[in-house]
């Protein structure tokens, strides 16, 4: 259970903003290094080799998303980033079976707790996943609608409503935003500067739903 939450946090770090995906992916595999450094051999096991493949996994994800390859994150349901949020939700919302199976004290808690986790874990990339999907998107709606002020319109402009922008990481003046086009189109600059009153390439999400 322990190792599971580890893998998912290490994919959100390292399989987010390319940014955030250089400075964590050596932090983990260092860790990881260490780790076999202290316990030598003794430390190798399908669980530890599992959680190396996923975090590299994730990083090379992290870096095709990047480029366009995955197209848009509120388009495409395949994205890693949608795929990671699903995955942190069902975590979170599985793990206290475990705490109560580990009050009932019955000596197959990891067993029952694995097989409700994994089942799940196939059935949110399958056929719940459109239901799982509405719950990252509402907060997300949430959040937006408690940071939007007319500050905020006014340092991005239409940009702050378009399907193909994310957050510029590090955000400063100026340069609050990266287009996502920019990874397929070279007319489009990855970091406009920002505010934007106009763009050709501008998306509204209801002109998708």
């Amino acid at each position: 259970m322990i190792l599971q939450g580890l893998s998912l946090l290490a994919a959100v770090l390292v399989g987010g903003f390319l940014q955030i995906a250089f400075v964590f992916l050596p932090v983990v595999l260092g860790v990881c290094i260490l780790w076999l450094v202290a316990t030598g051999t003794a430390g190798i096991s399908w669980a530890w080799i599992g959680f190396v493949w996923y975090v590299v996994g994730s990083f090379l994800d992290g870096l095709r998303a990047h480029r366009g390859e995955f197209g848009s994150t509120r388009l495409n349901p395949e994205h890693p980033h949608r795929r990671y949020d699903r995955l942190v939700l069902l975590y979170a919302g599985t793990v206290p079976i475990i705490m109560g199976l580990w009050l009932v004290g019955s000596p197959a808690r990891w067993a029952i707790w694995g097989a409700i986790y994994f089942s799940l874990s196939a059935a949110v990339d399958t056929v719940l996943r459109d239901w799982f999907d509405r719950i990252p998107r509402g907060i997300l709606r949430w959040m937006q609608k408690r940071v939007r002020n007319p500050q905020m319109e006014a340092e991005v402009g239409i940009c702050l409503d378009c399907i193909h922008v994310q957050p510029a990481i590090p955000s400063r003046p100026g340069r609050r935003i990266r287009c996502l086009l920019s990874a397929t189109d070279p007319g489009f600059p990855e970091y406009p500067p920002t505010p934007v009153h106009d763009c050709d390439g501008f998306v509204q999400p209801a002109e998708h739903s």
